[in-house]
Parts: structure tokens; sequence; C-alpha cells
């Protein structure tokens, strides 16, 4: 997800563009770092990628550095501050945790990328 943003710092580097926003550290003020573990999601928008996505379902992260929440958010995750779990803009879509780690609702979110048509 985070190479199809228009840059990001770890490294400070340009990447695709093809979702609109930066890639920061992840400020988790007085939390572990790196966020690894199971966090809930906040659909932001309704879009075929969050299909049968509940306020209480749970996906498994690992990361440092997160894209902030923007236009092209349709859902957020919380550690220490807000930030983009799932980004879409026109084709170009991405998924901030591990869907392949994250049981049930992974499988439903891969489920969904599959039946994804624009």
């Amino acid at each position: 997800m985070q190479l199809l943003c228009e840059s990001t710092e770890e490294g400070n580097i340009p990447c695709l563009g093809r979702i609109p926003g930066k890639v920061a550290l992840l400020e988790t003020n007085e939390l572990s770092a790196p966020h690894m573990g199971w966090n809930n999601l906040n659909v932001l928008k309704s879009h075929a990628l969050t299909a049968g996505l509940d306020e209480q379902d749970q996906v498994y992260f690992v990361h440092s550095f997160a894209h902030s929440v923007n236009q092209s958010t349709l859902v957020s995750g919380e550690y220490g501050q807000p930030f983009s779990a799932i980004v879409a803009n026109d084709n170009y879509a991405g998924m901030q945790f591990h869907p392949e780690r994250s049981g049930k609702v992974g499988a439903q979110l891969l489920q969904n990328f599959i039946n994804w048509q624009l």
C-alpha cells in the first residue's frame, strides 16, 4: 500500500503517486513501536473493498510507518494516531495490515478484491 502513495519518510523517497498522500513515521506516543497486533477497523466510506466489514472486525498489523487519513481513506485504524488501513483511488487500492494473517476478515477482504469491478 505504501508504495502506491506519493512519498515515504522511510528513506525520504518518492513513490508511485497513485494514492494521494504521504507515508510518515507512526506517532505511537507511549505505545510500543512498531505497531504489532490486532486492531479494530473504522469504515469511513462504503466501497466494494469494504463490503461485509463490521466495526467489531479486527485485522493484524505490523508497521512503523503509516499513511495519514485523507480523501483516499476507505477504512482507518488507530494506534497512537489515526491512520489509513485501506485506501483506494481510481483502480488502485491497498491495505496497511496483513489480510493473509487476518483470519476470516482477511479472507473476506481478499475476496472483495477479487469481486471488485470498476
